[in-house]
């Protein structure tokens, strides 16, 4: 009776295990994949709306009833401009590393705008600790000197170099996804110097 008990125990341990380890890592490891084939099949620093046939490839999970655009960033040469047109249905914005964490995520009713437009810059470590106040400072000197130019501007520090933009559009019915790709279409993503 106690050795039935022991392996009972066991093998109750072991799947509970595997259950919280699945919880746990499956998710980052999914979103890895995704940025991964992001890179692969669509431009860096430019805005792709996903048709049928291809976000299935990136995207192994897509609800569809939604209608997916990704922007696979590459900061090494200065930070992206993100310019988000809001369809009138359900939208939603993350961002993403490239290890797959999210960094930001906001949805249309947060927004409450038609268009976003967001700075994506990388965020630089600083170890000296005058540096620190100097960097500061200039820091939001210049956050200040955006806002007075641009009040619709958000600013967005990511820790990586890579990882994926991407927006996610409501189809209340599949007569409408020319329509929501459209405005999807209409959104950009840039870096910066480029059109500035």
């Amino acid at each position: 009776m106690g050795r039935i008990f022991f392996w009972g125990a066991a093998v109750l341990l072991l799947a509970l295990a595997t259950h919280l380890g699945a919880v746990l890592f499956s998710p980052a490891v999914s979103m890895t994949s995704a940025m991964e084939r992001a890179f692969a099949v669509t431009p860096v620093n430019a805005m792709t709306v996903l048709d049928e046939e291809i976000v299935g490839n990136v995207l192994r999970e897509a609800n569809p009833d939604l209608v997916y655009a990704v922007c696979p960033y590459d900061l090494r040469h200065g930070a992206l401009s993100i310019d988000a047109h809001i369809p009138e249905f359900y939208w939603s914005i993350s961002l993403y590393t490239v290890q797959g964490d999210n960094i930001y995520t906001l949805n249309d009713e947060q927004a409450g705008v038609s268009n976003l437009r967001f700075r994506l810059e990388l965020e630089k470590p600083t170890l000296d600790i005058e540096k620190v106040i100097g960097s500061e400072a200039e820091e939001e000197a210049a956050a200040a000197a955006e806002a007075a130019k641009s009040d619709d501007t958000v600013l967005l520090k990511t820790p990586t170099e890579r990882g994926v933009v991407l927006l996610r559009a409501f189809l209340p019915d599949p007569a409408y996804r020319e329509r929501v790709a459209q405005v999807l279409a209409a959104s950009s993503c840039h870096p910066t110097h480029a059109h500035s």
